[in-house]
């Protein structure tokens, strides 16, 4: 665990407007602050009331508009009357203090709740209440309808999967190495880029892994930790998110000086069919008999092989989730049912939450992803793909969108979008 704050402070006070407005870009278009550690989603607490009475800002009345106001803080301290005011948090942001970091597509045409929404986590671990998920996807937003939160199994404190599975880096949506658990380390942005046509972040960590703790009744706390193996050394992991109007790439690498297993997971809802693998071998009951594994929480585990890259579909009430795996294009891949504790509560224990997984061996590993969250009809006619680097993108309204992907090794990756439609380039952009 770690308890220190990581990132800037700026200054050693904090004041009721502090307390209120750092939240606001972190809001989704309903002003619900997204989840991050052991938490879940939150709605604006009644002391908005409060703040927008001392400070007068539109950022509050807009918080406010989205309330019932009918708390008695709301009738002793509520303005009468809020004014109309734009939704101040249409666009990319993030917040080095915390490490999270907001990824809004711009679309002209598109109402915030139309905008695709992803949130990555880079920042402070927090403590007895932290999650080891450093470059993880926490949250993918479109429509109103949430496909990801932090905390998606939950089994209360005192169970042993809460540090055995929930606070495990293998649930969450991110590169596992070893079927082991991420170090909590400070980590960076390398890249912020908030444009027309995609919004980039790139955010890295460099951890060495151990494995989880398991329950220990005998003691207190009643747990058994393990130590970092002697020679295990740290291992550079960087994520690249690219947002635009209608998918989202996902670029990862993975660097160490020794030879490693690395499981790209991802656990959507609404499972419904992965295309070009083959099977192999029969149906596990869990993915891991280990007791010092997270993987003995995942059930009813398919491997497959993939040669081709794969497209995998899910589909929740009227939202879709299409997950392209472009790179790498030969591998391992995992269907299994994503732990449950129990009850299911809004986002907790959805029986029917899946994992899929792809796995690779080596000192490195480059994968290369494309989400697209939609209802209705996709938007994507097809996906071309030959390297981890650059993909071709053709979209049913005849555009042609080219994403190239470099220095993922280097200092500052770079990510390009050029779009043509019927031959003739119509706009490009890159990262500063």
């Amino acid at each position: 665990m770690k308890f220190e704050n990581w990132g800037p402070t700026g200054k050693n006070t904090r004041s009721l407007e502090d307390m209120v407005t750092p939240y606001v870009p972190m809001m989704d278009e309903n002003a619900n602050a997204v989840a991050s550690n052991d938490t879940n989603l939150k709605e604006p607490d009644p002391f908005y009331e409060l703040a927008y009475r001392e400070y007068g800002q539109d950022e509050l009345a807009w918080v406010l508009s989205k309330t019932d106001r009918d708390s008695w803080v709301a009738l002793m301290y509520g303005v009468p009357v809020l004014p109309d005011v734009e939704d101040p948090r249409r666009h990319s942001a993030y917040k080095p203090n915390v490490g999270i970091t907001a990824l809004r597509s711009q679309g002209e045409s598109q109402a915030p709740e139309e905008q695709v929404q992803a949130y990555l986590k880079y920042g402070t671990h927090g403590g007895w209440h932290g999650q080891f998920d450093r470059t993880g996807l926490l949250a993918l937003d479109r429509y109103g309808h949430k496909y990801f939160s932090t905390e998606m199994v939950w089994f209360g404190y005192g169970h042993p999967g809460y540090k055995e599975c929930v606070q495990t880096s293998a649930t969450h949506n991110m590169v596992v190495v070893d079927g082991l658990q991420q170090e909590a380390v400070p980590s960076e942005q390398l890249v912020f880029y908030a444009g027309d046509m995609m919004q980039v972040s790139v955010v890295e960590t460099e951890a060495r892994w151990r494995k989880i703790p398991t329950f220990n009744i005998e003691k207190f706390p009643p747990w058994d930790d393990a130590e970092y193996e002697d020679g295990f050394e740290p291992v550079l992991q960087r994520r690249m998110a690219i947002v635009t109007d209608d998918y989202v790439v996902l670029a990862d690498y993975m660097s160490s000086s020794q030879n490693h297993q690395y499981d790209w997971l991802i656990h959507p809802v609404g499972f419904q069919d992965i295309g070009d693998v083959k099977r192999k071998g029969t149906q596990l009951d869990q993915l891991s008999t280990a007791d010092d594994s997270p993987y003995k929480y995942f059930k009813n585990a398919q491997w497959y092989h993939i040669s081709q890259g794969t497209l995998v579909e899910f589909k929740e009430g009227e939202m879709h989730l299409d997950v392209h795996t472009l790179w790498p294009k030969k591998a391992e891949a995992l269907i299994a049912d994503y732990p449950n504790g129990g009850r299911q509560r809004d986002m907790r224990n959805n029986p029917n939450r899946r994992t899929f997984g792809v796995r690779t061996n080596g000192e490195k590993a480059s994968f290369l992803t494309v989400l697209e969250p939609y209802k209705g009809a996709s938007a994507i006619e097809k996906i071309e793909s030959t390297s981890p680097d650059k993909l071709i993108i053709t979209l049913k309204d005849g555009r042609t969108q080219t994403v190239t992907i470099s220095q993922m090794d280097g200092k500052r990756p770079v990510a390009q979008i050029a779009e043509t439609k019927n031959g003739d380039e119509v706009r490009r952009e890159q990262t500063n």
